[in-house]
């Protein structure tokens, strides 16, 4: 069995990309040890930011326009999501260095994964943050695989509340599975290298990485409402593509919360191919009023 299926579609700094292929099949042993989710022959394509932006908008692009049609928005939604779209693809191209990897669907409805050998460089990476980046994506690959979907979908939906059948209001579905594969990638790294690698500056950042993203944030602080410091975030209705800072540290501090009044992830892993179990907005402050409801959702 092929252990990962590897895509080689960029020759710039070749030995990140050889050090993501060589640790790969360690780091999906560990996330099966941290999550109890088994990931088999992921696929990982190392590319240029171009390909990384255009692939990555382009997924986004097909999730809303499939939920404009299973939904049957009215055209004046239509206009406004389409919209977005547009301010997404601009802050990508302005900031595409604020993220080394994401986890696409493909058009087929398959997870693969996009590394930037580039962004490694720039923001110096070493192998501890290499990890952890390999971790989290791959946990995200999982959590596709177990709903045939179904989470992703949810999670960059415009109106996940009406896309599955039981979704609450105000449902927070990036929230649960940005913030579960953040918990994991810093369990795997404490298992690694005996203290979790937190989401930072590396102090080995290049100076263009440091330009671009000082203008990066320069441009949040002057556009109003782009990130809240809290509240529901929706990546299909948010001009910003990527998370705001503050959730993936509240949602793993959520999830460990979780881990520790059930004793693991299963009652959590359960979410992936039940979109009715993702937490709403009120239960991401109360971990114990989301286990209650996804235990009773559970036993009926």
């Amino acid at each position: 069995m092929t252990i990962c299926d590897v895509r080689h579609e960029i020759t710039m700094y070749p030995r990140y990309a050889r050090y993501v292929e060589e640790i790969t099949p360690d780091v999906m042993a560990a996330v099966l040890r941290v999550t109890g989710m088994r990931v088999e022959s992921p696929k990982i394509r190392f590319v240029s930011r171009h390909v990384f932006v255009r692939d990555v908008l382009a997924h986004q692009q097909r999730a809303i326009a499939r939920e404009i049609a299973e939904l049957s928005l009215p055209d004046s939604w239509t206009s406004v999501l389409m919209g977005i779209q547009e301010e997404q693809a601009h802050w990508m191209n302005a900031g595409w260095m604020m993220s080394a990897g994401a986890m696409i669907e493909d058009p087929d409805g398959g997870a693969e994964i996009l590394f930037m050998p580039e962004v490694f460089h720039h923001a110096g990476y070493r192998d501890p943050e290499i990890t952890k980046a390999v971790a989290h994506q791959l946990v995200r690959v999982a959590q596709h695989r177990a709903g045939l979907g179904a989470i992703t979908r949810s999670c960059h939906a415009a109106f996940p509340h009406r896309l599955h059948r039981g979704v609450q209001l105000h449902a927070f579905p990036a929230f649960a599975v940005c913030g579960y594969a953040e918990w994991a990638d810093r369990e795997v790294t404490r298992h690694t290298f005996g203290h979790a690698i937190m989401p930072g500056p590396t102090n080995r950042e290049t100076h263009a990485f440091r330009d671009q993203v000082a203008a990066f944030q320069s441009r949040v602080e002057n556009t109003s409402d782009l990130y809240e410091r809290s509240g529901l975030w929706l990546i299909g209705q948010s001009p910003m593509p990527l998370p705001p800072p503050y959730m993936l540290d509240a949602g793993a501090g959520w999830v460990s919360a979780v881990v520790a009044v059930t004793g693991g992830p299963s009652l959590l892993n359960c979410m992936w191919s039940t979109p009715a179990l993702i937490p709403t907005l009120e239960e991401t402050m109360s971990p114990y009023a989301w286990v209650q409801r996804a235990r009773q959702s559970i036993t009926g």
